[in-house]
């Protein structure tokens, strides 16, 4: 079971199109089964959905009731910690992986969280996940150490440089952006996880710069 809270995300079923989720945010928790729903219109509209039934691990849908339901990426997430959390419990045969700041459980990221959060409520342009990742060109990852190797002839360098990894994202115009990311402990370094943090880094810091540049646009078609 997922415990509902204000301001979590969930899909909306309406017994007219059963095939058709619509975005919904949590306003108000009446139970762990029982939630009023903020509910979003493929245009932007907006209803209230009150008292609506939450499904949990294996409830049936109601047949002619609206009703709200976990996404899969969620269900997904849970299910993880609670095997995690089975392996924590005494007498658990095999010790689990740590959780750390570079390995907890991360199947959707928060920028695809934050994308969708957005289209949910947005009614006019806006700058989506999509087209960052469109405008970019190029991307190039490696260490701090791999790369002071590539400029310098030391024979050691200090150990802390292996766990710092950059993203260089390389974008249609031509400009540049850097990512990084390091872990606190060394030994919680996975060089894909790093490369993967790193790369959201570089994505965060394009956000504001192309939603400045879309104001720009849209304040040029005002003019």
């Amino acid at each position: 079971m997922i415990k509902p809270t204000v301001g979590r995300i969930v899909h909306y079923f309406a017994p007219s199109a059963p095939d058709n989720p619509l975005a919904a945010i949590v306003v108000a928790v009446n139970g762990d089964r029982n939630v009023n729903l903020a509910v979003f219109n493929p245009d932007g509209g907006r209803f209230r959905s009150m008292r609506t039934q939450l499904l949990q691990d294996n409830d049936a849908a109601p047949a002619n009731a609206p009703y709200a339901a976990w996404m899969e990426y969620q269900k997904g997430q849970a299910a993880k910690y609670d095997k995690l959390a089975e392996q924590l419990q005494p007498g658990a045969e095999t010790a689990p992986a740590p959780v750390t700041e570079q390995s907890a459980p991360d199947p959707v990221s928060s920028l695809q969280v934050s994308d969708a959060l957005g289209a949910s409520v947005a009614v006019a342009p806006r700058v989506t996940l999509a087209d960052i990742e469109g405008a970019v060109s190029e991307t190039y990852y490696f260490t701090a150490e791999q790369a002071v190797c590539a400029t310098n002839t030391r024979v050691a360098y200090p150990s802390a440089l292996k766990l710092l990894t950059i993203c260089i994202l390389v974008m249609q115009n031509g400009f540049v952006v850097i990512g990084k990311s390091a872990p606190a402990s060394p030994e919680n370094f996975d060089t894909a996880v790093g490369q993967k943090f790193a790369r959201e880094d570089a994505v965060r810091q394009l956000w504001p710069l192309m939603g400045f540049a879309l104001r720009d646009r849209l304040a040029a078609s005002q003019a």
